[in-house]
């Protein structure tokens, strides 16, 4: 058996829909069904301005599992997509004795495929949700068609913001305990649970869209007491830095956006297509090779310190910028105590803090050379709540850690 390729997690919006009491249908009964809620399903999707080569529909008996590429605006799953297959399900119910009610959960997450579909943790939380006894319950003490479930990362990043279609109000906190996995999540029955939102106009609509992009900070540490001069000298070899370590991992130019001036470092935004292993490393490891390099040769007092980031999640645009609660975050993890803490007690150069988002999902499973046990667990204050965060010494040989 030949070595199997390198594993690179991709990051998916995951959609599953499960109907209620399929087991007690016939077998003709559950063809047919089968067949309705297929089609039900890609109508809905394309309702939702998604194409077809920008999903995966994997089969599970008694309901879809469908993986949405990741340039699919999370916000279009649960504004039109329920709301197009819940009138369906009304429509196709009318005049039935056995009516077909449906749990629908949605996530997103880091998945990996290999030569028998696709495997990870996102996908295991996004199924023992629409599983779970507490969605179980809300479906039944309902005489809706449909309940919704999201995660805690998916209400977080798409509904709470409220963008058009979504009233934030109308959904309910609920705790999942299943097997091994502890579940936050949020649960909505439409037009049951809070009015039905209305239907955003087409332009709104797609100015709207959420984008999922990869974000990464960098800050020189100390930039604000050096002289003008030597200011400028320090931004104009970080920049130097940062696009030869992203040209070093392999990123194409058409991968991200441009990077943005940040007075005393940068940003660059990474579209979702860029693994996210590829920025912990190589990226982070070619990038402390080229601040060795730059240390080695500057003048002692031109020396530099780094605080990075790595975050991710869902962003929205105008015409001016990106903007978002991520962003939000990801600025809060670079200027936190924590990070300046861990950079200033290390004599490494270079300090990166990463999120919940791309620990869970990229460093704790090991891809490539990355190793969990290296990063140190923090926990930063960041307006009104904790979060989780980690930090590392990228590039730096376990024997001298």
């Amino acid at each position: 058996m030949g070595e199997r390729p390198p594993l690179q997690p991709m990051h998916r919006a995951i959609v599953v829909v499960d109907v209620e009491g399929f087991g007690r249908r016939t077998n003709p009964d559950q063809v047919r069904l089968r067949d309705f809620l297929f089609t039900a399903v890609a109508e809905s999707l394309r309702g939702a301005g998604v194409s077809r080569d920008q999903y995966d529909v994997l089969d599970r008996g008694d309901g879809v599992l469908v993986l949405a590429a990741p340039e699919v605006p999370k916000n279009r799953l649960p504004v039109e997509f329920v709301r197009t297959l819940n009138a369906q399900l009304n429509e196709y119910n009318i005049g039935r004795a056995g009516r077909v009610r449906v749990r629908i959960a949605l996530h997103a997450g880091e998945v990996v495929r290999d030569e028998r579909g696709f495997v990870g943790d996102a996908l295991v939380t996004a199924t023992r949700l629409a599983d779970s006894a507490v969605v179980r319950s809300a479906l039944q003490l309902t005489d809706a068609d449909v309940v919704v479930a999201v995660t805690e990362p998916m209400f977080r990043g798409v509904i709470e913001p409220g963008p058009p279609g979504i009233d934030p109000e109308s959904f309910r906190p609920v705790v999942v305990e299943a097997k091994e996995t502890h579940i936050r999540g949020w649960i909505h029955v439409p037009g049951v649970t809070g009015p039905p939102p209305e239907e955003p106009p087409g332009a709104q609509w797609r100015s709207d869209d959420l984008h999922h992009r990869a974000i990464f900070l960098v800050d020189i540490e100390d930039s604000g007491s050096r002289p003008d001069e030597i200011k400028g000298r320090l931004r104009a070899a970080l920049r130097r830095m940062v696009l030869s370590s992203i040209d070093a991992a392999g990123i194409e130019p058409d991968q991200y956006e441009p990077p943005t001036d940040e007075g005393d470092g940068l940003r660059v935004l990474f579209l979702p297509q860029v693994p996210k292993n590829r920025l912990v490393s190589p990226f982070m490891t070619a990038l402390t090779r080229e601040l060795f390099t730059y240390n080695e040769s500057a003048p002692a007092g031109e020396h530099m310190r780094l605080r990075t980031v790595l975050d991710a999640g869902e962003l929205r645009r105008d015409s001016y910028d990106y903007f978002g609660s991520a962003l939000d975050d990801a600025y809060g993890l670079a200027d936190s105590d924590e990070l300046r803490f861990f950079l200033k007690r290390t004599d490494w150069p270079l300090g990166l803090m990463v999120s919940e988002e791309i620990y869970d999902g990229v460093v704790r499973h090991g891809y490539g050379d990355i190793d969990p046990g290296s990063y140190e667990p923090f926990t930063v204050r960041l307006k009104h709540r904790d979060v989780d965060a980690w930090c590392h010494e990228p590039g730096r040989p376990p024997r001298d850690r």
